[in-house]
């Protein structure tokens, strides 16, 4: 994973004065940096759709920067998480902090305040949707509550197997789903 970071840091360095806008719960590609400081996103909480907070259990990884296991406070997935070093590396400040309900066909992110509801499940379409969020507030982009419900996703991205064989074989093709 370090190899491509490296490759992305040495394209970003080609354009130095570019902004940044990095998952600050991904230890490694939260190393990343141009000239400008970089603007974070991330999640705090995650519950499904009785409230309860979900809470996975820490695993192993090292710090990308001294290459020391690295210390969760919370870990949602994989090494993303709410992470610290004993090198002093640690989850940047985030400037858009997420809490997100899982729910069984569609997710809610609490952004600061106010809830972008998206018609997509799974934690990892959560840190999708919300670094989309994240870009479309800083480029002052208007009405990204009504974009991000009217979200169509293609195809074999993100139906149940068992919903695709039922529309199928209820004579239903591709183009009507």
């Amino acid at each position: 994973p370090l190899v491509t970071r490296d490759l992305i840091q040495e394209g970003i360095n080609k354009s130095p004065k570019v902004q940044l806008i990095l998952n600050a719960n991904e230890p490694i590609s939260a190393t990343l940096s141009s000239q400008k400081t970089p603007i974070y996103y991330g999640i705090d909480k995650v519950f499904d759709e009785n409230g309860t907070e979900i809470i996975n259990p820490e695993q192993s990884f090292n710090c990308p920067k001294c290459n020391k296991e690295l210390h969760y406070n919370k870990n949602f997935y994989s090494q993303v998480g709410e992470f610290y070093c004993d090198c002093g590396y640690k989850t940047p400040d985030i400037k858009y902090l997420a809490n997100v309900t899982l729910y069984k066909t569609y997710s809610v992110l609490s952004i600061n305040g106010e809830d972008f509801e998206i018609p997509l499940v799974g934690l990892f379409n959560a840190y999708n949707a919300l670094g989309a969020i994240a870009l479309a507030k800083e480029l002052g982009i208007q009405n990204i509550e009504k974009s991000i419900k009217s979200f169509k996703v293609a195809f074999g991205r993100s139906e149940r197997r068992n919903e695709i064989y039922e529309k199928l074989k209820n004579g239903d093709t591709e183009e009507s789903f």
